[in-house]
């Protein structure tokens, strides 16, 4: 019987594009940002480690963490997983007719990633294939929009199973970008949340109230700043840049008399869709 015991996170693909380096700053933030939206949820959790790519959490109720961490930017892909101990590819596949009954058909595909030196990737997905098929004859392998996938993820002693992908929020984590300010009203949740799903960590100049960014931001409450000390923060280097709701040069120039600099107006050419259109 298929028991999930842990969580399987995907990051956003532009991660793996950058240096070891800053992959492992922002994977570093990702956790904090991912730790502390879980705790600020009451959401518990055994343990989060990151391998190849990926970041898996042990946990006892992995349906919790999925929606815990739904509006976390950065993550691209949920699998809710099983975790078993497994030495070879032999015990590998003997789990098959445990875990994949009621869970497959009436087409299927397997997907395996062996990080083991016996066997690659290749030989895991023959295996296990053969493997459904002995021992769900009337199945029938569709390796392209199957209308099921068996995944397996190899690791060492261990094996990763799971049935479903769950999309993320995606977008880059809070804070990998540095931090800037947002000079917005009426457009000033809109804006902020393609800021944070950007990456950007926000101060805000305004008097909207900014709380129903704080899910997307791990629960943090975005912190004002007055407009006084908005060039001060700037050119101590402390805010990265300015960002303005301003939809017309007139307004754009009043928010720049107001402030100290020029700041930069999306004006929304383009913009994609958020929660709050």
């Amino acid at each position: 019987m298929f028991s999930p015991n842990c969580v399987i996170i995907l990051l956003n693909p532009e991660i793996s594009l950058k240096t070891n380096k800053v992959k492992s700053r922002w994977f570093s933030i990702l956790k904090e940002n991912m730790v502390l939206s879980l705790k600020k949820q009451g959401v518990s959790f055994e343990s989060i480690s990151s391998f190849c790519g990926r970041i898996i959490i042990e946990c006892k109720n992995p349906s919790s963490v999925v929606n815990g961490l739904k509006n976390c930017f950065g993550i691209s892909s949920f699998f809710v997983a099983e975790k078993r101990k497994t030495i070879d590819l032999n015990e590998i596949c003997s789990n098959v007719l445990d875990l994949c009954e009621n869970n497959l058909g009436p087409t299927f595909a397997v997907r395996g990633k062996s990080f083991c030196k016996n066997f690659s990737s290749k030989d895991l997905e023959i295996v296990l294939g053969s493997e459904v098929l002995k021992n769900f004859p009337k199945l029938k392998v569709k390796l392209k929009d199957p209308s099921s996938e068996f995944f397996c993820l190899a690791i060492k002693d261990y094996s990763y199973f799971y049935f479903k992908e769950i999309k993320g929020i995606g977008g880059l984590p809070v804070s990998t970008q540095g931090t800037s300010v947002l000079v917005a009203e009426e457009f000033a949740e809109k804006l902020g949340f393609l800021l944070l799903k950007s990456g950007i960590n926000i101060l805000y100049c305004g008097e909207k109230d900014l709380s129903s960014l704080e899910k997307y931001n791990s629960f943090k409450v975005i912190k004002k700043v007055e407009e006084k000390k908005i060039l001060e923060l700037f050119n101590s280097g402390k805010v990265l840049g300015v960002f303005s709701d301003a939809t017309n040069e007139k307004e754009l120039i009043v928010c720049s008399k107001k402030i100290g600099l020029k700041p930069l107006a999306p004006l929304f050419v383009d913009a994609p869709k958020t929660p709050f259109d």
